[in-house]
């Protein structure tokens, strides 16, 4: 595996080419809406029934499988929902530390890191990829996404997807939406500000062996390759 720290994970390998069936995952789970019954942020924050559930009931049970409770702020569940769908057998690594907050997860990345479990990898700077989870702060709390397409390598330009989110790019909106948003650590995006990325770190082995099981609509690891 390739050296890498939180400030250039360049070093590592790199997975840029690797993943184009991550939008298509991402489709299947795109433009669902709270059951808020409220059509903007003002209204949900004065009639308080801001994160309450979901439109769609399936969708609703697999955001509760992965920690989700009524009221809860939900964009860094819907990241971990997203990432248990993509690589299943991270499914435990996931329950286990990542969790409903943007903010501590990107924390639990960086401590675990430093204990020298690099499964996952957090960093500041350096070429964004497909996949990456960006994770921003804001007045209250943090919001975060997954980077779905790099538009402009030099300024970090990028479509996103994100949870709990709406047009105007808040962090407590009412559906799930595609974004685009310049993603630079300490630079302001909308109302937040970019504090750090984490992506899955793949090593040599795990590359030769890993691909796109249609069926399941995840990717596994090819034992006889």
């Amino acid at each position: 595996m390739g050296e890498e720290n939180e400030n250039n994970p360049n070093g590592g390998n790199s997975t840029a080419n690797l993943f184009p069936n991550i939008p298509l995952v991402f489709a299947k789970l795109l433009g669902f809406l709270e059951n808020t019954g409220f059509a903007s942020q003002l209204e949900k924050k004065v009639k308080g029934r801001a994160n309450v559930g979901f439109v769609d009931s399936a969708f609703e049970a697999m955001m509760k499988a992965v920690g989700w409770k009524s009221s809860q702020a939900w964009c860094a569940y819907y990241v971990k929902l997203v990432l248990m769908q993509l690589f299943s057998f991270d499914k435990e690594w996931l329950s286990k530390n990542i969790g409903g907050s943007a903010l501590q997860n990107l924390i639990n990345v960086q401590n675990l890191n430093k204990k020298g479990d690099k499964k996952y990898i957090a960093f500041k700077s350096g070429k964004l990829q497909v996949g990456d989870i960006f994770c921003a702060k804001r007045t209250q709390g943090g919001h975060t996404g997954i980077i779905v397409q790099i538009l402009d390598e030099k300024t970090n330009y990028c479509e996103t997807i994100e949870g709990n989110t709406d047009s105007t790019k808040t962090g407590e909106g009412d559906k799930v939406k595609k974004l685009k948003r310049y993603l630079t650590v300490g630079k302001k995006s909308g109302s937040m500000t970019i504090v750090g990325f984490f992506r899955r770190n793949f090593t040599e082995e795990e590359l030769k062996k890993i691909r796109y099981d249609e069926t399941k609509q995840t990717y596994v690891f090819d034992e006889n390759n």
